[in-house]
């Protein structure tokens, strides 16, 4: 595995790994498929692959057992289609915009009022819903302890690949929500315009 492109792709992995073990969510089939990926790394690949996808939904479906928690995560699924439908009108507003102007400009202030209203619930509703993993980490402790452990594997592997010298550790930094991986060195924290921690592997 000496491509530096797959192992960037590996520290992807390790990242949506990381993320759903703080309520950050991706794609399931998505990190199920990369992780399908780099089955050879593992000594029972279809234990791990159930591990994951057990915990992952573990995770991602903690919110819908509880009424506040299931009601901010409809409306930031919501404004998914808000925002798809707010390209679309701008899109649209564009075209009028030369061949109806006044239509084409009732149009475009619609569709930037449409724009601010989802940008702001779809914030504020990640925020709830976060806050809602942040205080509720003990009921899916262990679903996160077993998806650090697969990350925690995976790390091993960067870093035995950083250590062959197939890739600098500056090339596939890692931009980690938990620190509690073994081999790693945190570079920078979490501020203003950071979440998380961005970290490189030790050889």
């Amino acid at each position: 595995m000496e491509d530096v492109k797959k192992l960037s792709r590996l520290a992807w992995l390790i990242e949506a790994l990381d993320g759903y073990r703080v309520g950050r969510a991706l794609d399931p089939r998505m990190v199920e498929e990369r992780l399908r990926e780099f089955m050879d790394l593992f000594d029972n690949p279809s234990h791990v692959v159930k591990v994951v996808r057990v915990s992952m939904d573990r995770i991602v479906n903690l919110p819908a057992r509880d009424p506040g928690a299931r009601r901010w995560a409809t409306v930031y699924m919501t404004t998914r289609l808000m925002l798809r439908v707010t390209v679309a009108l701008f899109l649209l507003s564009a075209l009028l915009a030369y061949r109806a102007p006044p239509t084409g400009l009732a149009l475009l202030y619609a569709s930037s009022a449409l724009l601010y209203v989802a940008l702001v619930l779809r914030w504020y509703s990640l925020n709830r819903v976060l806050d809602f993993y942040e205080s509720n980490r003990s009921r899916f402790s262990g679903a996160s302890r077993r998806l650090g452990e697969v990350a925690q594997d995976l790390i091993d592997h960067l870093r035995e690949a950083v250590r062959r010298g197939a890739v600098r550790p500056s090339k596939v930094r890692l931009h980690l929500f938990n620190t509690d991986y073994r081999g790693i060195r945190v570079l920078r924290r979490p501020g203003v315009l950071r979440e998380c921690y961005l970290c490189e592997v030790v050889p």
